[in-house]
């Protein structure tokens, strides 16, 4: 329709593999699933791919985390599609915001994450 849509900043854009993913709506596809109570992705480095999204999630009471990491993935491929689901899901208390709650806090995320590089491109990991 000749518009420009802008969707959020640089920073929420990787590269998987060659396809610009944006993290924003692989953030929006994890809080649509079910038994999950909060969620946030950053870009983190894969051998294979460049770089790839890692999940926190916040999970509602009483869910499985392997049981979770399933249901997660089959939620994004059919949703998004295979270049947009994490590779790594980290499951936390409580997702890493600004103060007021409404941003994710990229710079916090990556901190925890700092010194991984993924290198299995079809299995999820969970990691503590």
């Amino acid at each position: 329709d000749g518009w420009y849509h802008i969707r959020g900043r640089a920073d929420d854009v990787i590269t998987v593999a060659g396809i610009k993913v944006s993290l924003l709506d692989i953030d929006r596809a994890l809080l649509e699933a079910d038994g999950v109570a909060d969620a946030a992705c950053v870009g983190i480095r894969h051998q294979g791919h460049g770089e790839v999204a890692a999940a926190f999630v916040t999970l509602k009471s009483g869910q499985d985390e392997a049981d979770a990491i399933r249901r997660l993935d089959a939620h994004l491929l059919s949703a998004l599609g295979n270049s947009h689901r994490p590779r790594l899901y980290k499951f936390v208390d409580t997702v890493p915001r600004t103060a007021a709650k409404r941003s994710k806090m990229q710079g916090e995320m990556r901190r925890q994450l700092a010194g991984i590089v993924l290198s299995e491109p079809e299995k999820a990991v969970d990691f503590r």
